[in-house]
């Protein structure tokens, strides 16, 4: 993409263009979160003071804990392929473990369910610092309401730009970045009544097809990085050696430079004993793709984000204020209302006691009564309740799924395979959520073959449950290319996730599977100790109380006839 000259000019036209061609979506955006808040929208009518918010509960009852846990794969046999697959596999854990993942996935639930998807930004921060570690990668859960796609590119690949746009504050922004005292004073121009600045991203592929990136808020540039994921070197322009080595005193003068390769300080020892010699020039790792990640809930045609399951849902949901509201006046309307005769002196009141009726000779309590006007509402009940049927069968949602009683089937058998068949037509959903975060364990994978200069220690366990370490060191990933003469890096790994846990309606079949399977000699001879270390090591995975204690117990007990024998 070709960038013109005034480019706060060129980029915030692009923004507004952008918007203004997507206003449908943003409009529809912000109907369904009102939906799901519980307006009382009854689609042009007068709004109903009381909801019965189904989506609400129909959105937060599909509300998932569940965060997959990483799988890569070799992309063919080869011994030291498999062991950097597993290294690949265990960084990617730890940083499940290191980040705040649950809270990410709370907010990504729900974005997804009321908007149709959710957005995640994935960059390297070299402030995150860990045992000599320098640097790490951030990951940032963001609102589709912030935003905005190249209009009609479905995909996040093939969009030539994209935009985030945040409110913030102006000692925000002066603490992110370096501003002279002319722009903050510019800056100060652009507050809002609340007193925050609007700030937009941009990220875009320059001429060179190479993901840049672009920053402003009103009028002044905040950042403005061509070739975004480039190694930037302070260089001194005079000397042209970085600002470590530079000696030019007053005289340097420095500017960001893009450095492609690197030397070889000494001999490279990877894990698998291949060499590199000292001096050898190596290019960096370059990555290809924007740091961002949409994850989808349905697929739709309109946008890059799914289809919303508030407004798949929308007609029932009005449908359903509608008939609150007819209910509330008419129960609003009704009431019981006394009457006597015309004759009787004595007048009603609100009191409740004290009152004593006098009746003349020849006179009966029958010429008294009550007239009750409640009307029957029993109708506009069974149409919300049919109304709401309705939409948990658009959404694929049984009543055992959302916790309540379910009366239509009579055996458990049954019961099972109407919640299969429940659980058939939301599982594309899941599918979606996989392969967002097997989008996100990529990006991360090459975030730390272009960055990571130091090795990560990695912590986990084998199959028996015994704490093993290793490290990730980016060099295991080269491979000398002889039509190149040159040393590449090897990225064409697989990346998949599964389940890190079974559901909680899966876990007790799980454990009575698995002692079925100790029982038949799958993990090994029965009453042996690696038979029992494998059967509690995968009851542990199965969430089984106690599981654990066991599992160490006769772990230590295989290391201790292993080591006897």
């Amino acid at each position: 993409m070709k960038v013109s000259d005034n480019k706060v000019a060129f980029f915030d036209g692009l923004y507004r263009t952008a918007l203004e061609q997507q206003a449908d979506l943003y409009r529809q955006l912000d109907k369904a979160y009102a939906q799901y808040r519980g307006s009382g929208d009854t689609d042009g009518g007068r709004p109903t003071e009381t909801v019965r918010n189904i989506t609400y509960e129909l959105v937060e009852s599909q509300i998932s804990t569940d965060i997959p846990h990483p799988s890569v794969q070799a992309p063919d046999a080869s011994y030291v392929k498999e062991k950097n697959a597993k290294r690949v596999e265990a960084l990617l854990r730890s940083i499940r473990e290191r980040l705040p993942f649950e809270r990410l996935n709370d907010m990504d639930e729900r974005y997804t369910y009321i908007y149709g998807g959710s957005v995640f930004l994935i960059e390297w921060d070299d402030l995150l610092t860990r045992f000599g570690e320098v640097g790490s990668v951030r990951v940032t859960g963001i609102s589709p309401r912030n935003f905005v796609g190249q209009p009609g590119i479905l995909q996040i690949d093939d969009m030539e730009y994209c935009f985030l746009a945040f409110d913030t504050t102006a000692e925000e922004i002066c603490r992110r970045f370096s501003l002279t005292a002319a722009e903050k004073a510019r800056l100060a121009a652009g507050f809002e009544e609340n007193g925050t600045l609007s700030m937009v991203v941009c990220f875009y592929k320059n001429e060179a097809g190479l993901v840049s990136r672009f920053i402003w808020s009103g009028d002044v540039i905040l950042s403005d990085i061509d070739d975004y994921y480039a190694r930037k070197v302070k260089r001194c322009l005079k000397c042209l050696q970085d600002e470590t080595v530079c000696t030019c005193g007053e005289d340097a003068q420095f500017s960001l430079v893009s450095e492609a390769y690197e030397i070889s300080k000494e001999t490279l020892l990877c894990s698998d004993g291949k060499e590199i010699p000292k001096g050898t020039r190596i290019r960096y790792y370059h990555p290809k793709h924007f740091p961002i990640v949409i994850r989808k809930n349905v697929s739709g045609e309109s946008s890059c984000l799914g289809e919303s399951d508030c407004l798949v849902i929308r007609p029932q949901q009005l449908e359903i204020n509608k008939v609150l509201s007819r209910v509330h006046e008419k129960m609003m309307m009704s009431g019981v209302f006394p009457y006597k005769p015309d004759d009787c002196q004595f007048r009603y009141d609100n009191s409740v006691g004290g009152k004593v009726l006098n009746l003349r000779p020849g006179e009966t309590a029958s010429r008294f009564g009550v007239l009750d006007t409640t009307p029957n509402i029993e109708q506009d009940l069974s149409y919300l309740d049919a109304l709401y049927k309705d939409a948990k069968r658009i959404l694929g949602i049984t009543d055992a799924f959302v916790g309540g009683d379910d009366l239509t089937t009579q055996s458990g058998k049954a019961r099972q395979i109407q919640v299969d068949r429940s659980e058939g037509r939301l599982i594309s959903k899941r599918v979606m959520k996989n392969a967002a975060y097997a989008d996100m364990d990529r990006l991360i994978f090459e975030l730390f073959l272009a960055y990571a200069d130091e090795p990560r220690t990695l912590v986990y366990r084998d199959g028996y449950g015994k704490i093993e370490s290793d490290a990730f060191c980016r060099y295991d990933f080269l491979a000398y290319d002889s039509l190149l003469d040159a040393y590449v890096y090897d990225d064409a790994y697989l990346f998949s996730v599964a389940s890190e846990k079974p559901d909680k309606d899966e876990r007790e079949a799980l454990w009575k599977q698995n002692l079925t399977n100790y029982k038949e000699g799958c993990f090994g001879e029965v009453g042996k100790a690696e038979a029992l270390a494998k059967y509690w090591q995968a009851q542990e995975y199965c969430g089984y109380p106690g599981a654990k204690d066991n599992r160490s117990y006769f772990a230590k007990e295989l290391e201790r006839w292993q080591m006897t024998d």
